[in-house]
């Protein structure tokens, strides 16, 4: 799947694949808040594994993510640079991004 930083994902679309994608990718995640402000272009959903907590969503179009381990945030971009590339909040951007997150989780062996 190639990086889109060109397309935004419809609101009802983004947060349904970051959803499936978590629940197949991540199973061990538990969804534990949902920010849906409609008529807003900003919204984020939070799961929770163990010590982790991790949110992700959209603002203005562009993806955000936030990752922190024993209440400490991680600068994923700092982990690995392809976590840099993803900019825009678009279908394949979010299914990259759970990907990159396991194979952070497989890495650190949090998972």
């Amino acid at each position: 799947m190639e990086i889109d930083n060109r397309w935004i994902a419809d609101y009802d679309k983004a947060t349904e694949i970051i959803k499936s994608e978590i629940k197949k990718t991540l199973p061990k995640f538990e969804l534990v808040e949902e920010n849906l402000k409609r008529r807003t272009s900003y919204y984020y959903l939070d799961f929770k594994y163990q010590n982790m907590i991790l949110e992700i969503g959209g603002d203005r179009g562009y993806i955000m993510f936030y990752l922190k381990v024993d209440e400490i945030p991680v600068s994923l971009p700092k982990e690995n640079i392809r976590f840099k590339d993803l900019e825009v909040a678009s279908e394949n951007n979010f299914v990259i991004f759970i990907g990159l997150l396991k194979e952070y989780f497989e890495k650190k062996k949090l998972i």
